[in-house]
């Protein structure tokens, strides 16, 4: 079957083309005309969000919520984890790794 409009009858490919008791349709946008929705953040993550983003599994982040490495927000009867808390584990992890980086230069450089 060919392309419909809304009313589900049989769209017209040119403007020329329309017949009489057709419904009229929008012109087309490009891909730069598009008007996007906007998009706010997520503030709140699930712990499934949580785990895809940090790029672990459900069994450590408990731990890590366990051992207090980071933190939770209890919403009802779920636990949520705040954006800027995860984003806090994320920067505490790279300024870790930073480190142990540094040292082990440190290292290799008394060796030689």
């Amino acid at each position: 079957m060919g392309v419909t409009n809304v009313m589900g009858r049989p769209a017209a490919v040119h403007a020329g083309e329309a017949k009489a008791g057709d419904a009229l349709e929008a012109p087309a946008l490009d891909s730069s005309e598009a008007i996007a929705p906007p998009v706010f953040p997520a503030l709140m993550l699930s712990a499934d969000q949580a785990c895809r983003l940090l790029g672990i599994g459900r069994t450590t982040l408990w731990g890590l919520v366990r051992d207090g490495a980071i933190g939770s927000v209890k919403t009802g009867s779920r636990l949520q984890f705040p954006l800027p808390i995860v984003e806090e584990y994320v920067a505490a992890q790279v300024a870790k790794a930073r480190e142990t980086a540094e040292r082990r230069q440190r290292l290799r450089g008394r060796r030689r």
